[in-house]
């Protein structure tokens, strides 16, 4: 599967604002990278600093997370997925609307459902965040039936 071709929404249970991925670039061993568009129509911008929009730390940090989605194997089904840890967290510049953040994830490790992978995330070629995340994810099959999951076969 080419990473231009993919729907973004057909691997998250997240919808719409909170799904925070426009565009995969590029899906290799252990490295995936992706693309937001920070526009000002954005719901958070109304109340986050309405004369001086910035996007908020906790969401740019919520989209990094989701880049590493795609670290996972795209032949399953994200049902579930829980931060587990934050590590390293640096912000080193603010996100505007108009802007455009590319996300850089690669795999650090895994064992069993819980993985760990940092991010750098950039706008322009200027870094705007870096950060080290452990994350739960429950996988299911593709089908929709969770009863094939880690969490559905554990519930059983």
């Amino acid at each position: 599967m080419h990473p231009a071709t993919l729907n973004v929404s057909d691997f998250f249970p997240h919808r719409h604002p909170f799904l925070l991925i426009d565009q995969v670039e590029s899906i290799g061993e252990g490295r995936a990278v992706a693309t937001k568009a920070v526009t000002r129509t954005e719901p958070w911008f109304t109340g986050h600093f309405p004369d001086r929009p910035v996007f908020p730390g906790v969401l740019l940090l919520e989209a990094m997370a989701q880049t590493g989605r795609f670290l996972n194997s795209l032949d399953r089904r994200l049902i579930s997925a829980r931060l587990a840890r934050i590590d390293s967290v640096k912000f080193f510049r603010e996100v505007v609307p108009g802007e455009t953040i590319r996300m850089e994830a690669w795999r650090i490790g895994e064992l069993g459902a819980l993985s760990k992978f940092h991010v750098d995330a950039n706008v322009r070629g200027e870094r705007c965040a870096s950060a080290e995340f452990s994350v739960h994810s429950v996988m299911g099959e593709l089908d929709g039936d969770s009863s094939t999951s880690e969490l559905g076969s554990a519930l059983a």
